[in-house]
């Protein structure tokens, strides 16, 4: 298996990347799988080993080359009250959304019950939520392991708040592919009678009126004791 060192772009459109366009701080991670898709673009799949920081570049063209030195997180006290509630939280919190309907593994979610190492536990959930390129680059760079899992704690609480929303617009999508569908000919999904499509976009709009009446009662039902 090939051990490649990866860093994000900080534009992700930047076709050709140079030493500036990069993120100074990535990871080294094993190539575990690679598929090459119709459009040309290739899918790989990775298993991160260690972070890293690029200490120079050598070449640019015809690809980027360059010097690492790996990381290590700081030392921690492992038997700390704040380490241990932490890492409740952060648990608890992942179970809380995995019930609210978050997609989350089963696997990832019986790791997550074994681990107790503050960064490997930090490193796994935010792995899981649905972060801009810039937040997770801020729980890259963080070595202080309970800096980071308690950075992890406060996007993933952000996360479960954001559930009602994410809610509505999931099923405002879900109508307006329906309803598109019905109007070019019933081209991609399956129906099984003239109009499915429109009944099945009519079902998603009225579903999204009823959300929009019980928004309040949504909102409250997915809060979170702000005091955790």
């Amino acid at each position: 298996m090939a051990v490649e060192p990866l860093a994000a772009q900080r534009d992700k459109d930047q076709e050709e990347p140079d030493e500036d366009d990069l993120f100074r701080i990535g990871t080294v991670a094993v190539v575990m799988r690679m598929l090459k898709l119709p459009d040309g673009r290739i899918r790989v799949l990775v298993q991160g080993v260690s972070r890293a920081r690029i200490t120079s570049v050598t070449a640019t063209r015809p690809h980027l080359k360059g010097q690492i030195e790996r990381l290590r997180d700081d030392e921690y006290d492992p038997t700390s009250i704040e380490k241990e509630a932490l890492a409740r939280a952060v648990k608890q919190l992942l179970e809380r959304a995995a019930s609210l309907g978050k997609n989350l593994p089963s696997e990832v979610m019986a790791i997550v019950g074994s681990l107790e190492d503050p960064g490997r536990l930090a490193d796994l959930s935010a792995s899981n939520l649905d972060l801009k390129v810039d937040e997770a680059q801020e729980i890259l760079e963080t070595l202080d392991p309970l800096k980071r899992l308690k950075r992890t704690h406060d996007f993933l609480k952000r996360e479960i708040e954001l559930l009602p929303a994410s809610v509505k617009v999931i099923t405002f999508e879900l109508g307006l592919r329906f309803l598109a569908d019905h109007l070019r000919g019933d081209t991609y999904f399956r129906t099984s009678y003239p109009g499915h499509n429109l009944h099945r976009a009519r079902v998603q709009f009225r579903l999204l009126e009823t959300i929009e009446k019980n928004e309040q009662e949504m909102t409250s039902f997915f809060a979170l004791d702000t005091r955790r």
